[in-house]
């Protein structure tokens, strides 16, 4: 049953990061995000969601870790808060499957340097906004990530299930999106010159946050 819909003029930024992110790590992204985002904005809460795995176990979890995503976004919908996810690298494969698993209308998604399929009609996020599941996805692409580069190497070899499930919207940028779709729902941040994790690091740290929380009003 799709609970009511959001009705207080609030947003919750859920923050998901990839794979090999410590939680105990003060400069986990998403750690330090959230707390920006409810120093920063009075109408917005950040929460991130901890769990550690590597690159190669990655998969083994992957259901638990959407269900939990599922049931918090679910949790804060119906407490009236409209949810936004924000998603690094591996993070972003655990909130596609939640826009489109879970009962909850994301107003957008933030897909930072993602690691998950870059086709729009076979992963399923089309459907997503056409069906009113998500409102808009943001995608950052960078082709000097080289990380995502070897990725897609790796993809489109005959030994591509060497690469352990990872897709490459993060390197490829969003594929088979309706034209009509291209530009407003479906918007691409390019910046070739980073590499996997510097969408965080020095001066780009506020890029990434402005662009993230573009919607929000400046506090008063």
């Amino acid at each position: 049953m799709i609970p009511p819909p959001a009705t207080k003029d609030l947003r919750v930024y859920i923050l998901v990061p990839g794979v090999k992110t410590r939680s105990s790590d003060y400069m986990n992204w998403a750690v330090r995000m959230a707390s920006c985002i409810n120093i920063d904005h009075d109408r917005a809460k950040g929460d991130e969601f901890r769990y550690n795995t590597s690159a190669i176990l990655h998969r083994f979890g992957m259901r638990e870790r959407v269900k939990f995503v599922v049931e918090l976004a679910r949790r804060y919908w119906r407490a009236g808060y409209e949810p936004i996810f924000v998603a690094h690298s591996d993070g972003c494969e655990i909130v596609r499957r939640a826009i489109l698993e879970g009962p909850s209308i994301f107003l957008s998604a933030h897909l930072i340097a993602g690691a998950c399929s870059a086709d729009f009609e076979r992963n399923g996020l089309n459907r997503a906004l056409i069906g009113g599941k998500v409102g808009q996805i943001y995608c950052y692409v960078s082709k000097g990530d080289r990380m995502l580069s070897v990725l897609a190497r790796v993809s489109k070899s005959l030994f591509g299930w060497l690469g352990f499930g990872f897709g490459t919207l993060g390197y490829d940028g969003p594929q088979n999106v309706p034209k009509a779709m291209q530009g407003r729902d479906v918007k691409v941040i390019a910046r070739d010159n980073l590499r996997h994790g510097d969408w965080f690091k020095g001066a780009n740290w506020k890029k990434t946050f402005d662009s993230v929380t573009q919607i929000e009003p400046p506090k008063i």
